[in-house]
């Protein structure tokens, strides 16, 4: 007979912990803030769960299909009785967010000193409401960073890992595939900061630049918002932790390797790396977005 005790015990320990997520546009920088908030002693942040992007959807939809044919059979067939009970939608929040809280519980017990877990994928930014329909009292961390920055990252990985995917697409078209990327930037921020407004005292936004030029100060509002330690001697120890040239495997920033997730790490890449016409395939429909952050719109 299975044994409930260690599950029972699994799910006490996330609701006694912070639980947050981290999301961003694609290759935003959201793996480096994943490492920068796990290296915090008394936080854990694991690689993409995707629970937004695939696990609580996918679980919805089959248990809301599964009322869905009950609900058919208690109308027709057995109209004459009372008919079998359904789930409500309480029922299934509490079903994915058991789900996800094993998950999340799995990494307590490997470290139950912790006091925050989380989970990154970058989809999150705009999936937030569903993460917060399971988890209410979760926090929500995003990132944002040029799409022009963002788009050289990701059209170099697209070329590493799917490059016919790119050819069948966009038809290796850089410009054709940056238009689209603007647009989906665009939206997703719009997603972030829609929540940011709705949320103010559960969502938090960093910029990927200010990571760069001042990263404790940028940091320190993350941490306390997952009710972490976020004196300067903490976070220091984080971002050295955390550093570029520990995540890529002793390379200085800047020194590029196509080959690699941590590809180059830099700011402004886009203006040596983009034609001017892909550059503005990215800001055309990204424009109104990048000025409220503060972005040039210059290409």
């Amino acid at each position: 007979m299975l044994d409930d005790t260690t599950r029972h015990a699994r799910l006490q320990a996330v609701r006694q912990r912070t639980v947050f997520f981290v999301g961003g546009p694609a290759k935003s920088g959201t793996t480096w803030l994943q490492h920068l908030i796990d290296a915090h002693p008394a936080a854990a942040c694991r690689g993409e769960g995707h629970l937004s992007r695939a696990l609580l959807p996918m679980m919805k939809s089959a248990l809301d299909q599964y009322t869905q044919r009950v609900q058919s059979y208690n109308r027709g067939l057995f109209k004459e009785t009372a008919g079998f009970p359904t789930l409500d939608a309480d029922d299934l929040g509490f079903l994915v967010a058991t789900t996800a809280g094993l998950l999340l519980g799995r990494i307590i017990e490997e470290d139950p000193t912790i006091q925050a877990v989380g989970e990154k994928t970058p989809v999150n930014i705009r999936e937030y409401p569903l993460l917060q329909w399971c988890f209410p009292k979760s926090r929500l961390v995003c990132i944002v960073r040029d799409p022009r920055d963002c788009f050289v990252s990701n059209w170099h990985q697209t070329r590493r890992v799917n490059p016919q995917w790119l050819q069948q697409q966009y038809g290796g078209s850089m410009a054709r595939f940056g238009a689209d990327y603007g647009a989906r930037w665009a939206g997703w921020i719009a997603e972030g900061l829609k929540m940011k407004s709705l949320c103010p005292e559960q969502v938090c936004m960093v910029r990927y630049e200010d990571l760069h030029t001042q990263p404790v100060q940028t940091l320190q509002p993350v941490f306390a918002l997952l009710g972490l330690d976020a004196r300067a001697s903490t976070v220091e120890a984080c971002v050295e932790r955390a550093s570029f040239q520990r995540l890529s495997g002793g390379r200085s920033r800047g020194k590029a390797d196509d080959g690699s997730f941590f590809r180059k790490g830099v700011v402004g890449d886009w203006r040596t790396e983009l034609p001017s016409e892909a550059a503005a395939a990215v800001v055309t429909p990204a424009r109104a977005v990048m000025a409220q952050l503060g972005y040039s719109v210059d290409t």
